[in-house]
């Protein structure tokens, strides 16, 4: 994994890569990475941060569990039902205020039996539970808008594939902003919102029938949809914006089986290597 802590990095790429950690491995390595100190949790993986509080998903189901860091109390916040086959690892996102999470968990809804992954949000206050993803087969990777009224997310709703979709935190004007192929291979995944909550910068897969060939990348789209742009040639995900917007930093799979942590100028012109 990147070793981070020797990076001599400008202010807002050192921000870009702590959001960039905490989205790829969790918070433990992130804060472990720039602060050399691991915060008191009891188990769990797919660490969030809000409003000072920690966010846990622990067990087998994934439950969502509340952490206190400064205490390692735990409570329940939500019971999923992470060990039905093919979820991986379900998703949490915290609001940027922390009075709300949104998640990922197995819908009770299932079409005919079938698997399928729903988007929720929690209200903290008030343990209120609103499901975001009606009509949808599948739903993960909700990130915020800094704002924290609109979630971006990938989600697929059995006539398109896998897309980028954006939704108001209540559920409604849900919009779909990227448009592959339904192939089978292409599609956006990871979306991830610009400083000004203008853009969406997302990992996709696009597939060449006339070549038989696949290609990968981060693109960005605007929040409102249109054509997105290609910024990044190669098998990338995980995209991070920098605070002001004009880089973002990725993760690179590379064919060793290792990854690199990349950055690249938000109109794409200029990438680097910024560790192994």
């Amino acid at each position: 994994s990147p070793q981070l802590g020797a990076v001599r990095a400008p202010k807002q790429l050192r921000v870009a890569v702590v959001a960039l950690l905490v989205s790829v491995a969790g918070f433990a390595l992130a804060f472990n990475a720039f602060f050399g100190a691991t915060p008191r949790t009891r188990s769990g993986a797919s660490g969030a941060v809000g409003n000072g509080l920690i966010s846990i998903a622990h067990g087998l189901d994934q439950d969502i569990v509340l952490v206190d860091h400064t205490t390692g109390d735990v409570t329940t916040l939500v019971e999923r039902n992470g060990e039905e086959p093919n979820t991986n690892n379900l998703a949490m996102s915290w609001s940027p205020d922390g009075s709300m999470l949104a998640f990922t968990d197995v819908r009770a809804d299932g079409l005919d039996g079938l698997f399928v992954l729903g988007l929720f949000v929690l209200d903290l206050a008030t343990r209120d539970i609103l499901d975001l993803s009606a009509d949808l087969n599948h739903a993960a990777d909700p990130t915020w808008s800094s704002d924290g009224r609109r979630i971006a997310f990938g989600g697929a709703d059995g006539e398109h594939g896998y897309e980028i979709y954006v939704t108001a935190s209540d559920g409604t004007s849900r919009i779909q902003v990227t448009n592959y192929p339904d192939d089978g291979v292409s599609g956006a995944h990871m979306p991830a919102w610009s400083p000004d909550g203008e853009r969406i910068a997302f990992g996709f897969d696009l597939y060449d029938a006339a070549t038989k060939t696949e290609s990968h990348g981060i693109g960005i789209v605007g929040a409102s949809g249109g054509n997105a742009v290609t910024i990044t040639d190669g098998p990338d995900e995980a995209p991070a914006w920098s605070p002001d917007g004009t880089t973002v930093a990725f993760v690179r799979r590379n064919v060793d089986g290792t990854s690199s942590l990349r950055i690249v100028t938000a109109d794409g012109r200029k990438e680097h290597l910024l560790s192994r």
